[in-house]
């Protein structure tokens, strides 16, 4: 993995603080208010659905950080880049191509084979 931008545990797990937090104060709430004799049944359906709701929060905060971080790095706004590393501006012609470049020629037309020609096609090969 080199040259990559790597996310750091620290960093997300501070950011996650506050949603864990509160993802396990519900797991608290529900397993307390379930009915005496039935803790399982009567919190496993709302702790599920608390962990599945932070899962994806941690998953979506991961990758905004990751794509962040990767996007900080590789921004052409960075301050201290010169103009000169980003390539100079090269305005377009009114038929869409830069200055001085030659049309690209005409898409060909799809050829027949000499065993098509006149013959219809049919289900059968």
């Amino acid at each position: 993995m080199d040259g990559q931008v790597r996310l750091s545990a620290d960093q997300l797990r501070e950011s996650l603080r506050a949603e864990f937090d509160q993802a396990l104060e519900g797991v608290a709430a529900a397993v307390n208010n379930a009915p005496h004799g039935r803790i399982i049944s009567g919190s496993e359906w709302q702790v599920k659905e608390l962990m599945d709701n932070f899962r994806s929060k941690v998953m979506q905060r991961a990758l905004q950080m990751k794509a962040d971080s990767v996007e900080s790095v590789f921004s052409p706004d960075r301050p201290g880049q010169a103009h000169d590393q980003q390539g100079a501006f090269e305005p377009l012609d009114t038929d869409g191509l830069r200055k001085g470049r030659i049309d690209p020629p005409p898409l060909a037309k799809r050829r027949r084979h000499r065993g098509d020609a006149g013959r219809r096609r049919t289900g059968n090969p």
